[in-house]
């Protein structure tokens, strides 16, 4: 807690007003600049509450890890808040909080032919259309949260799925719905 002379003095040194504070909150948003191998840019203008809350999780996840056999962790301090950003959103996926969307839980879906599966070559389809290769896929499905790999054969039907579920479930409905449609025919994802 900070004590109220220094709080006192915080105040009379803030240089903004009411007015500049409530146009920040209407100048509020981000951008999310896909590029079609499934990275991104980001850019945006925070609320004071939306840049507390990520400096929190940046405090909590952007630490260097210890030195391991004397080397130092050789990340930049901008590749560490990127590593805490990610570390933060799978965290919060795997807590299953998420709304749903279209009626299924928020989920990851990698969709792929079975010979790229089986050859761990060539490109999987992420949800959004980015095409990432499997190998990278493979590795996303390994982690903790929540994803469904999605194989297909070469007329799009289904030929496996990460479940051990054979009734149409919860996990099957987005690979049902995405494994009819083709990319271009798919509705965008809302603008981010």
């Amino acid at each position: 807690m900070v004590p109220e002379s220094a709080a006192k003095e915080i105040r009379s040194k803030a240089s903004f007003t009411v007015e500049e504070v409530e146009e920040r909150e209407r100048q509020r948003g981000l951008t999310v600049q896909a590029r079609a191998d499934g990275s991104a840019k980001l850019s945006g203008q925070l609320t004071a509450e939306c840049t507390e809350l990520l400096l929190t999780h940046l405090d909590a996840f952007a630490r260097p890890k210890p030195a391991v056999d004397g080397v130092q962790d050789p990340r930049s301090a901008a590749q560490r808040r990127h590593d805490a950003l990610l570390d933060a959103l799978k965290l919060n996926l795997r807590a299953r909080l998420l709304p749903r969307v279209a009626g299924v839980t928020a989920t990851l879906v990698m969709t792929m032919t079975a010979q790229e599966f089986a050859t761990r070559r060539g490109l999987a389809r992420t949800g959004h259309g980015a095409l990432i290769p499997v190998p990278e896929a493979i590795r996303m499905a390994a982690a903790e949260y929540r994803l469904l790999n999605v194989v297909l054969d070469k007329t799009k039907g289904i030929t496996a799925y990460s479940s051990t579920q054979r009734l149409h479930t919860e996990q099957q409905r987005p690979a049902l719905t995405r494994s009819t449609l083709e990319p271009a025919t798919r509705n965008p994802p809302p603008t981010r």
